[in-house]
């Protein structure tokens, strides 16, 4: 096979999406593949007919991080190549939704599952506070919003943000622990968090947010009207 590329093509990214820039003739095959080790994976090609501008591949989804050598192979022409896998953030969370029942001042636990499905350790990380609204308060603001057809798009998106800014909310302070303070790849942990509820809520209403874990959102709804 020809060899018109004496640098190596480089891949770069996590092993769901490894691409690489490149400037290839666009008269080349768009046939391609890849070869890493003793397997072989389809490329997927970018071209306008004149250049081919990317190569991308994919590997599984629990391929370490770490460079690989390997070779392009396109129509007739190969080339040596260098996949640089990268960490994939893969986390599945259970639940995604938490409903709970509390007073104005008290503070509330809930415990999750997590679950490492990357390709390498990830380092616990959660938010500190979650900012509540009255369920619906998106929707309201919305149909409020955009009842004003005269307005442009720009418009409408501006007026949304000062409309949800105006809406009531609440600083939910939230404590996150995991059991292990690093998750290994396959790893499973329970996530204990602890929630601080604002002593001057309302009590006949349920505020909901969203709070931000290991890259995930979980759904807070607190409910405070049915509380004896």
């Amino acid at each position: 096979m020809a060899r018109t590329r004496t640098s190596p093509i480089r891949f770069s990214g996590p092993p769901d999406r490894l691409t690489a820039d490149v400037k290839l003739p666009g008269e080349m095959s768009t046939q391609a593949r890849i070869i890493v080790g003793s397997e072989e994976f389809p490329l997927r090609v970018i071209s306008d007919g004149k250049t081919i501008s990317s190569l991308a591949f994919s590997l599984p989804a629990d391929s370490p991080p770490g460079k690989l050598k390997c070779q392009v192979l396109v129509g007739d022409a190969s080339f040596d190549g260098v996949a640089n896998v990268q960490v994939l953030s893969s986390i599945s969370v259970e639940p995604v939704n938490i409903a709970l029942l509390a007073r104005a001042g008290e503070t509330v636990t809930a415990t999750l599952k997590v679950k490492n499905r990357g390709n390498g350790t990830l380092e616990f990380h959660a938010d500190k506070a979650v900012t509540l609204r009255p369920v619906g308060t998106l929707a309201r603001s919305v149909k409020s919003v955009f009842k004003n057809s005269d307005r442009g798009f720009s418009d409408h998106i501006i007026a949304l943000g000062q409309e949800m800014a105006a809406a009531p909310s609440h600083q939910l302070k939230v404590t996150a622990n995991m059991a292990a303070a690093l998750l290994k790849k396959g790893g499973h942990s329970t996530v204990t968090l602890k929630l601080g509820i604002p002593k001057d809520m309302a009590p006949d209403t349920t505020w909901t947010g969203s709070l931000g874990l290991l890259g995930k959102r979980v759904r807070i709804d607190i409910d405070t009207r049915h509380v004896g």
